[in-house]
């Protein structure tokens, strides 16, 4: 007697009755199904990684890779893959490749070709920027060709978002304007174009997300119109939670908190008059959620103790020390010269949980090597606790 096992109308296989049990024969292995590089995505890099979904009833995968659609002088072709994951090295400078796959099932089954997919590498002087495999927050380091999202980060698997008073999504990019976009691996994404070497940006009073230059820019030499304008830190994100941002990046975005309306002026530092320059105070409110409620983590509040590098250093008279705090806290952070002897004790308090800044003038000491120390216990328990130190130089 003949049986016949079906799925989705079609047989999976077929098994014949005998006097002593069934023999089985299984249909081949279902075609492959590609996954990234995403077809038409351009940009990429010299070296890459091909991937595709695992097939059913497959032992084995078939790849290859050409710079024609026909496949008639293929540059890769391995048939002895195991895994659904292919890396290709020394791939041309502005090129357009196509690649494809078949499942194997033994060495006689195999399924038919995958669909083809092609993909353009980055042309000479690209710019290579470093994303994480979750939410990101980004801006536009250089003048595109083509602002939109999907040509600028053809692997990023959602729509690009931006804030104005609310989350707004945007098909296309704008230099100046931060966003949140998510990608699914660590990677490193290639930008084309000339680098934006100043910037005007529009802020309003409350939280604002930014972009940055090309190059980085100091946030203690950024200017305002009218000058003087009063800001928290920057804030920016590291895939795990937000980070104070002495400098912002390329490619990268921040939160800021305006106290008023008005205009950020981002250029090389150093190029803007110090009376110019923007009032960075910190706060206690902490930057709006990232858009996306699948995110596992409150990102509010820092995720440890941390005394961050002073800013700047060396110094004259001024500098600008941050710590995070992940709880309620009891603070001590003091100033010591390198006999130990304290020089000015900065604080001493009990402090909510959250982003904090202080400002040390050194006016009224000599030259030399200082030592800012930070103690911090939690409220709750104790032994959540931590000591660090940081050095700086005040040069008259």
């Amino acid at each position: 007697m003949l049986e016949i096992d079906w799925k989705n109308g079609r047989p999976i296989a077929t098994s014949t009755r005998t006097g002593v049990g069934y023999i089985t024969s299984q249909g081949p292995p279902s075609i492959p199904i590609l996954k990234l590089p995403p077809d038409g995505a351009t940009n990429q890099p010299n070296a890459l990684t091909c991937r595709w979904d695992r097939s059913l009833r497959a032992t084995g995968y078939w790849f290859q890779l050409a710079a024609d659609a026909l496949f008639a002088v293929n540059i890769v072709d391995d048939s002895t893959l195991t895994d659904t994951v292919r890396r290709v090295t020394a791939l041309s400078d502005s090129t357009t490749y196509y690649w494809r796959v078949r499942a194997r099932a033994g060495a006689a089954a195999s399924s038919p070709w995958s669909t083809v997919w092609k993909l353009t590498t980055v042309p000479p002087g690209a710019h290579p920027y470093p994303v994480h495999g979750t939410w990101n927050m980004l801006s536009l380091p250089v003048h595109p060709a083509n602002p939109g999202r999907r040509a600028i980060f053809p692997t990023s698997i959602t729509d690009a978002f931006t804030y104005i008073g609310g989350y707004q999504k945007r098909d296309s990019l704008e230099p100046g304007r931060g966003y949140w976009i998510k990608f699914p691996i660590d990677q490193t994404v290639y930008l084309s174009g000339p680098l934006i070497q100043r910037d005007t940006i529009d802020v309003t009073t409350g939280w604002n997300l930014i972009g940055s230059l090309g190059t980085p820019v100091a946030a203690a030499s950024i200017a305002s119109i009218p000058p003087g304008l009063t800001t928290s830190p920057f804030f920016g994100f590291n895939g795990f939670g937000y980070t104070l941002g002495d400098s912002l990046r390329p490619a990268n975005g921040y939160w800021v908190h305006a106290h008023s309306d008005g205009k950020l002026i981002l250029s090389p530092s150093g190029a803007i008059p110090p009376e110019n320059r923007i009032q960075i105070v910190s706060t206690a409110e902490a930057p709006p959620d990232p858009p996306s409620a699948g995110l596992q983590r409150d990102y509010r509040s820092p995720s440890s103790f941390l005394l961050e590098p002073v800013y700047p250093n060396p110094f004259n008279p001024t500098a600008t020390i941050r710590y995070q705090l992940p709880v309620n806290s009891k603070v001590s952070l003091i100033v010591y010269d390198l006999r130990g002897q304290v020089m000015e004790v900065l604080r001493d308090s009990f402090e909510q949980a959250g982003y904090k800044s202080v400002e040390w003038n050194a006016v009224r000491f000599a030259s030399g090597v200082y030592l800012c120390r930070l103690d911090a216990a939690s409220l709750q328990d104790p032994r959540n606790s931590v000591i660090q130190v940081r050095k700086m130089v005040l040069v008259r």
